[in-house]
């Protein structure tokens, strides 16, 4: 017996509503011989109950039509619909949106009809994905356009989106269904993987100086491998680096662990790689930290580069120290000032400091010939 519930949201009062269970229709009624109870109609009959609607009270009265078309041979009885705060899964889940549409919101299969029929509509679920079709007119190709896409999933995935084309046309589209199958698929099972990284234990990382001179922040593991962070608008990704030809490669897709903080991976649609929130982590201090460092490593000889690295940068915002043991004490160099001058920018951006130092602050520091 398919078990079915229709959802309506009352915009006016921002609240979501559920039928009562509907289990089976009159044909299955039949099939599975349910003893004396009997339904009058099929479900598609009893789904016209349910078009147009538009407001609580008329949802509320399409419920009792409904349940009215269902008998029982101990007595019939007509269930109230439910507040609640969420979609639950069920066998059959329709979907009543504002402007009255009913539509199916777990499709098995994303076919051409279900395509076409649900854009626009709202919001559904496939596969334990969100995601929604839109559809618009292109004058330059004289025809509907659809596009596909699926929400993103905090720690899992971004955004996707996939352009379909003019499914009306099945010359064009003949080839949908090997598209959604590949493409869209290939997707759902990178989302799976991605679920299942969140159970793995982080890998620990260490902040080390960079093995490769094209990235300026590195990482290594227990086990000595080594990393190096490449930084992107929003995210970051991390490389592993390989130990015969320090070539990166872009394969790190797992948990990680950087100075006490988890990571997870993160499948981004637009790169088609997982990357790293960069929020998680201080991006910015570990890159302004190696570039003091790497300053430091020219002037002088540093025993233990590596921790020289760690000091800087669990310091760096300690204006007093790094001035002391980076700016005062290679104030003769001339291209100190431009560090420190990139130094404080770098405060200034992260609201650090409240105000860039004007040359006369250095100058009084330094004196006007230091």
């Amino acid at each position: 017996m398919t078990r079915r519930e229709i959802y309506f949201y009352d915009k006016e009062y921002s609240k979501l509503y559920v039928t009562p269970e509907f289990n089976g229709d009159k044909s299955e009624f039949v099939k599975f011989s349910k003893r004396m109870d009997i339904c009058d109609k099929e479900w598609n009959e009893i789904l016209k109950e349910f078009e147009n609607i538009k407001t609580l009270d008329e949802f509320r009265e399409a419920s009792k039509n409904a349940q009215s078309y269902y008998h029982s041979f101990i007595g019939d009885s007509i269930l109230s619909i439910k507040e609640v705060k969420e979609i639950k899964h069920n066998d059959e889940v329709y979907m009543i949106n504002e402007n009255g549409e009913l539509y199916l919101y777990n499709p098995k299969k994303l076919d051409r009809n279900y395509l076409i029929n649900i854009a626009n509509k709202g919001k559904f679920e496939y596969q334990d994905l969100i995601m929604d079709v839109e559809c618009f007119f292109s004058k330059y190709a004289n025809c509907n356009i659809y596009q596909l896409n699926i929400e993103e999933i905090a720690n899992i995935s971004t955004l996707k989106t996939y352009r379909l084309g003019a499914l009306e046309d099945l010359e064009y589209t003949s080839n949908l269904d090997e598209f959604i199958d590949k493409e869209v698929g290939w997707f759902i099972n990178k989302v799976s993987e991605m679920k299942k990284n969140m159970q793995k234990e982080p890998l620990k990382l260490q902040i080390i100086c960079s093995p490769n001179s094209n990235f300026e922040v590195g990482f290594q593991d227990e086990n000595k491998t080594k990393y190096v962070l490449e930084e992107e608008k929003d995210y970051f990704n991390l490389i592993k680096i390989d130990s015969s030809s320090l070539e990166p490669e872009y394969n790190l897709n797992f948990p990680i662990e950087i100075e006490g903080n988890i990571l997870y991976p993160v499948y981004d649609g637009w790169l088609d790689r997982a990357v790293f929130d960069k929020d998680k982590i201080d991006v910015q201090g570990l890159i302004m930290a190696s570039e003091l460092n790497s300053y430091m490593i020219i002037k002088e000889d540093i025993r233990n580069t590596n921790s020289n690295l760690n000091d800087i940068f669990h310091n760096i915002y300690n204006v007093e120290n790094i001035e002391k043991n980076i700016f005062e004490k290679y104030k003769d160099d001339p291209y100190t000032n431009e560090l420190k001058n990139k130094y404080y920018m770098f405060l200034f951006k992260k609201n650090a400091i409240n105000e860039m130092p004007t040359q006369e602050d250095e100058e009084e520091e330094y004196g006007p010939n230091s």
